[in-house]
C-alpha cells in the first residue's frame, strides 16, 4: 500500500473526526456515555446519528483494489457501545445497507463488510453492558474496534474468492485500517468525555454560584417579604448576576426594582397577560421588551400566583439563566408558604396558651368564690379584704396586653392567692419569698401560680402538720437568665409512678407545656420530689422583653 492512500484515508479520518466533533455536542450523546438509553426514541434517535456517521465514513473512504478501506466502524461500534444491542444493530443496518446498495455497490467485498458491520454493531451493543464499569470508557471501545476489525478481514478471508485476492486486501488493509480505526474510537470517546467532564464541571461552578446567591438572599428574607427585604433581595441579585433589569410583582404590578422611577416607566407590565401565558407546569417563562429579553418565574402561595420574579438583560438568555430563575421562583414562593406556616404556627400557639388559661382563671376563681362564701358567716371583714385581693388579681390579670407578665406581677398574683388560702388554712399554710429585683423577667401570666397551688393541694394539705411554701428568685449573670424555684416540704410524689388524671388537678405538665410554647429550648425545667420530704420545681427563665 501506498503513502498516498495512507494520508488520503488519514485525511478521511480528520473528516470523520469533525463530525465526531459535532456529535459531541449533542445532549442525547453526552447524557448517554454514562448511563444507556431506555427510551425508545432516543435508541432510535441514537441509532441513525451512528449510523449516519458510518454512511459517511464509507462514504469519505479511499478505494482499494474496487473495495474501501474506511472508517465505517468508528460509528457502528460507539453507537452500540454507547446505545445497546438496539442501537448497534439498527446503526449497522443504517450503515450496510448504505454500503452494499450505495457505496461501490455490486463489487466483491460489499455484502460481505455489509453484513460484517451488522454482527460487529450486534457485539458492540451486547459489549455495552459491560463499558459502564470502567472509569475510562476508551480503553473498552478500543478493544472492540479491533476485535470487529479482525472478525471483517476473517470474514474476507472466508467468503471472498479467489482466495489469493481476500489475502491481498487482508495484507494491505488490516494494519492500517486496525491503527487509524483504533486511534479514531479512543479520540472521539476520549473527546466525549473530556466535554461531559467539562460540562459538569460547568453546571458544578453555576450551582455554586446559585447556592451562594441563594445563600445570601434566604438572609435577606429571614424577617419576611417585605419591601426593604426585597430590595435587599434586587440589590443582590444585581450584584452577583449579569441582569440588568429585575423586578418583584405581586398579583397586580411591580412592587421593587432595581431601576429608576423613569426607567420603569419604560417596562408597562401586564400582569394579567403574565398570568394568562403562564404554563402551570413550568416553572418559568420568556417574553421580551423592547432589546430586553425576560424571563418571569412565578411566586406561588400556596397554589395561587402571588406574583412574578422577572429578570432580563439585553444578551441572549441561556441554560443557566433559565435554572436561575426557576430556582429563585420556587425560593420566594417556598419563603412565603415558611411565612405562612410560622403564622398560622404562632396563632395556633397563642390559641393554645388561651385554652390553657381558660382552665386555669375559673378553677381559681371557684376555689376562690368558695372561701369567700364561708367567711361570709364567720368573719364578714375578712371576705372584704379577699374579694378586695380577688379584685385587685383580676384587675391585674386584665390590664395584661400581651402574653407576657413581669415576675413582679407574677409574684402579686401568688400573694393575692394565697390571701385566700390563709383565710382558709392559716394554721396549716405558710410562705416565704426570697426574690432578687428582676423587673426586666417576663413570663406567662399565671405560670407560677398553678406550682404554688399544686404545692397547696397536694403537698402540705395532705399532710396533718401542713408545711411552708418557698419561692426564690434569683439572677443568673453567666445564663442572661432568672432561676426562680418553687418549694414545700409537703407529702411530695413518686416520679416513677404515672401521673393522675384527676381533671380537675392543674398538673405541672400543663405549666411546663406553657413554658416551652414561649421559651423553647432556652427553658431549663427540673422537679426534685422525694415522698414525706418534699417537692422542688426548678426554672431557668432567659430575660426577654416583652
Amino acid at each position: 500500500m501506498t503513502a498516498g492512500i495512507v494520508w488520503e484515508f488519514f485525511k478521511s479520518f480528520c473528516v470523520l473526526f469533525f463530525i465526531a466533533f459535532i456529535f459531541s455536542k449533542l445532549d442525547i450523546i453526552k447524557n448517554h456515555l454514562t448511563n444507556p438509553p431506555t427510551r425508545m426514541d432516543d435508541k432510535l434517535v441514537m441509532a441513525l446519528l451512528f449510523g449516519a456517521l458510518g454512511c459517511v465514513g464509507s462514504s469519505i473512504g479511499v478505494e482499494f483494489y474496487n473495495s474501501l478501506i474506511n472508517t465505517r466502524v468508528i460509528g457502528v461500534a460507539v453507537g452500540g457501545l454507547l446505545g445497546g444491542p438496539l442501537v448497534g444493530v439498527l446503526s449497522g443496518l443504517i450503515a450496510a445497507g448504505h454500503r452494499i446498495f450505495l457505496v461501490k455497490a455490486g463489487s466483491a467485498t460489499a455484502v460481505v463488510c455489509g453484513i460484517s458491520m451488522i454482527i460487529e454493531g450486534a457485539f458492540a451493543g451486547y459489549f455495552s453492558r459491560y463499558l459502564y464499569k470502567f472509569r475510562s470508557r476508551w480503553f473498552p471501545a478500543a478493544i472492540v474496534v479491533i476485535l470487529c476489525e479482525l472478525f471483517r478481514k476473517l470474514m474476507l478471508l472466508l467468503f471472498i474468492r479467489p482466495q489469493e485476492f481476500a489475502v491481498l486486501l487482508v495484507k494491505n488493509m488490516t494494519v492500517p485500517m486496525l491503527v487509524i480505526n483504533t486511534l479514531g474510537v479512543i479520540l472521539f470517546v476520549k473527546y466525549i468525555e473530556t466535554v461531559v467532564r467539562e460540562s459538569d464541571l460547568l453546571k458544578i461552578q453555576q450551582s455554586d454560584v446559585v447556592l451562594a446567591l441563594t445563600e445570601k438572599i434566604s438572609t435577606c428574607l429571614k424577617q419576611g417579604l417585605i419591601g426593604e427585604n426585597l430590595q435587599n433581595v434586587v440589590r443582590t441579585i444585581e450584584e452577583n448576576t449579569d441582569f440588568t433589569h429585575i423586578f418583584i410583582t405581586n398579583t397586580s404590578a411591580p412592587i421593587i426594582s432595581n431601576l429608576s422611577a423613569e426607567k420603569n416607566a419604560d417596562f408597562d407590565f401586564s400582569i394579567a397577560e403574565l398570568r394568562n401565558n403562564l404554563d402551570v407546569n413550568d416553572p418559568y417563562f420568556e417574553f421580551a421588551i423592547g432589546e430586553i429579553n425576560f424571563l418571569a418565574a412565578p411566586i406561588y402561595d400556596e397554589s395561587q400566583v402571588a406574583g412574578f420574579l422577572m429578570l432580563g438583560k439585553k444578551e441572549e438568555l441561556n441554560t443557566y439563566d433559565i435554572y436561575l430563575a426557576g430556582g429563585l421562583g420556587k425560593l420566594f414562593s417556598t419563603q412565603l408558604a415558611m411565612g405562612n406556616l410560622e403564622y398560622r404556627s404562632s396563632l395556633l400557639k397563642e390559641a393554645e396558651i388561651k385554652v390553657l388559661q381558660t382552665q386555669i382563671n375559673p378553677h381559681f376563681l371557684f376555689n376562690s368564690l368558695t372561701v369567700i362564701s364561708s367567711l361570709c358567716r364567720t368573719d364578714p371583714m375578712k371576705a372584704r379584704s379577699i374579694i378586695d385581693h380577688l379584685a385587685e388579681f383580676y384587675r391585674k390579670n386584665l390590664r395584661v396586653n400581651s402574653q407576657m407578665v413581669t415576675l413582679e406581677e407574677e409574684l402579686s398574683h401568688i400573694e393575692a392567692y394565697l390571701e385566700i388560702i390563709r383565710a382558709r388554712y392559716a394554721s396549716k399554710i405558710d410562705i416565704t419569698f426570697d426574690v432578687d429585683e428582676v423587673s426586666e423577667c417576663y413570663i406567662p401570666p399565671l405560670s407560677l401560680q398553678p406550682l404554688v397551688e399544686n404545692c397547696v393541694k397536694h403537698g402540705l394539705l395532705p399532710k396533718r402538720d401542713g408545711g411552708v411554701i418557698t419561692v426564690r428568685a434569683k439572677r443568673e449573670p453567666s445564663l442572661e437568665a432568672v432561676k426562680i424555684e418553687v418549694e414545700d416540704n409537703g407529702v411530695g410524689f413518686d416520679l416513677t409512678k404515672p401521673p393522675s388524671k384527676d381533671s380537675n388537678r392543674i398538673g405541672l405538665s400543663n405549666v411546663k407545656e406553657r413554658l416551652v410554647n414561649c421559651f423553647g429550648d432556652d427553658l431549663l425545667w427540673r422537679i426534685d420530689t422525694q415522698p414525706d420530704v418534699g417537692t422542688k420545681v426548678t426554672l431557668v427563665i432567659p430575660i426577654v422583653s416583652r
